[in-house]
């Protein structure tokens, strides 16, 4: 299980390389979700919002991107809300 720091990390990182992506790409075919809990930490929803405002501002051609935030809920009991 990856500790808040090291999610905080990853989120960080992937904003870079999905920067990077749309500077030579057009196209992104690919369904996504993307979700976060409400509940994970003060850092999780806005980093978690920003990836998702990158991903829409940049208008790939062939996303399907779905996103929500689970109010008021934790790491844990998001889990079944998402089957």
């Amino acid at each position: 299980m990856m500790r808040h720091s090291s999610l905080d990390s990853w989120l960080f990182r992937f904003l870079e390389i999905e920067k990077s992506f749309a500077e030579k790409n057009k196209n992104l075919n690919a369904q996504v979700f993307i979700s976060v809990c409400s509940k994970e930490g003060e850092s999780m929803v806005p980093k978690v919002t920003a990836l998702v405002d990158s991903l829409k501002a940049h208008n790939y051609s062939g996303l399907i991107l779905t996103s929500q935030i689970f109010e008021d809920e934790r790491n844990v009991s998001c889990a079944g809300t998402m089957t």
